[in-house]
C-alpha cells in the first residue's frame, strides 16, 4: 500500500524512494533505482567502459523546438509518424567537462583550430587497440534524433556501445 513516492536527483542519478505503511503503522522507504543510474556504457567492440549515466548531457525536446521535420526532406516519404520519431534518441552526448577522455581530445581539437569552431571530427574509442569509431564531436554542434540541438555535441553513437549492468 504506497502513500507517497519522493524522487531524489542527487548525484546526477535519480532514485525513486516509495514509502509504504507496514502492519505496525510505521512507514519504511524502499529505494528503487532507475534504469539509467545503475548502468556504464562500452565499446561494443572492445567493452572498454566509455562512460556513465552522470556523464551523459541531458536534452529534452519541447514543443518549442523544431523537431526532426525542421532538418528533413521535404517529399520524403514517411516510415514513421512525427510522433512516434519524437523523443526518440539514437546518440548519447558527452559532457567534455566530466567525460576525462573527452575532454582531451577536444581541448586538442579546439586548441588546434586557434579557439574557433572546427569541424565535426570523428571520436575513437581511448582503448590503443581498438580505436573504433564510436561518434562525432563539434564545438558547433549537432542534432540529435530527437531533434534538439546539442551545443557542444560530443556524440556517441547508440549503436557503437552497449549499454552493461554496473557492478
Amino acid at each position: 500500500m504506497s502513500q507517497e513516492a519522493g524522487c531524489d536527483t542527487k548525484g546526477g542519478g535519480s532514485t525513486v524512494t516509495s514509502v509504504t505503511a507496514g502492519t505496525s503503522g510505521k512507514h519504511e522507504e524502499t529505494p528503487v533505482v532507475t534504469e539509467d543510474s545503475s548502468f556504464v556504457y562500452a565499446c561494443r567492440l572492445c567493452r572498454r567502459i566509455l562512460f556513465t549515466h552522470e556523464e551523459i548531457m541531458p536534452h529534452s525536446a519541447d514543443s518549442s523546438s523544431k523537431g526532426p521535420k525542421a532538418f528533413g526532406r521535404r517529399g520524403a516519404p514517411k516510415q514513421q509518424s512525427d510522433q512516434q520519431n519524437a523523443g526518440v534518441c539514437t546518440s548519447y552526448f558527452l559532457n567534455p567537462d566530466v567525460s576525462i577522455w573527452v575532454a582531451a581530445e577536444s581541448r586538442e581539437a579546439h586548441c588546434e583550430s586557434g579557439g574557433t569552431s572546427v569541424l565535426p571530427d570523428t571520436v575513437y574509442c581511448p582503448n590503443n587497440s581498438c580505436s573504433a569509431k564510436i561518434g562525432t564531436q563539434s564545438w558547433v554542434g549537432s542534432q540529435c534524433s530527437c531533434g534538439v540541438w546539442v551545443t557542444p555535441a560530443f556524440k556517441i553513437h547508440g549503436r557503437a556501445v552497449d549499454k552493461l549492468q554496473s557492478q
